[in-house]
């Protein structure tokens, strides 16, 4: 995938997510090549990759330290989803926001798995194909997503595909996020327990 977090921010400022989901104390996990900067004023970014240690543990990290908590492309490669997602919500502010993206199984995955793009992917998503489609523990249809943020301490605020630039029309199920192009979901939930 290519540089899906500087694709997605004029788009995020102009829906209004920075100062509504985005603000402040912000911890960028998995930022990688491609981190999240200051955005808006007041906002203090700190990028967490590789180097920084695990990211489903997050080792240092005090409990409520963030009020944001932004994830994009990286939920996808933790071994266990539940504890990542647990993790991460405490480490957000009672009241912040957890603003995660993932690829969309159907539009980055074309519905195949394992993925064909990604090796490091070891969970799908999706708003619309239920886990019992799947018949996999590794898949996360709409129950399922509701139900993780909900065990994690959240209410879930937003989610939505984001298939900004991507061609239906291409029929050889090619990877198109190499451009400019995006294939994935939004998931935004504020953290309430």
């Amino acid at each position: 995938m290519g540089s899906e977090t500087s694709k997605g921010i004029p788009r995020r400022i102009s829906m209004g997510h920075f100062g509504r989901y985005i603000r402040g104390a912000t911890i960028d996990i998995g930022a990688g090549n491609d981190p999240m900067r200051k955005v808006i004023e007041g906002m203090s970014v700190r990028a967490w990759d590789w180097k920084d240690g695990d990211a489903q543990v997050l080792q240092g990290i005090q409990p409520q330290t963030f009020d944001t908590v932004y994830a994009s492309h990286s939920l996808e490669d933790m071994p266990d989803v539940v504890a990542a997602l647990k993790r991460w919500s405490e480490i957000a502010k009672i009241g912040g926001c957890l603003y995660i993206i993932v690829p969309d199984f159907m539009l980055y995955e074309h519905g195949i798995w394992p993925s064909r793009y990604n090796e490091h992917h070891r969970h799908s998503f999706s708003l619309t194909i239920p886990r019992g489609m799947m018949n996999r523990e590794t898949h996360w249809g709409p129950d399922e997503i509701e139900a993780l943020f909900g065990d994690a301490g959240c209410t879930l605020e937003d989610k939505a595909i984001e298939d900004w630039n991507y061609d239906y029309g291409v029929k050889d199920n090619r990877d198109q996020t190499w451009g400019k192009a995006v294939a994935q979901m939004r998931l935004v939930a504020r953290r309430i327990r």
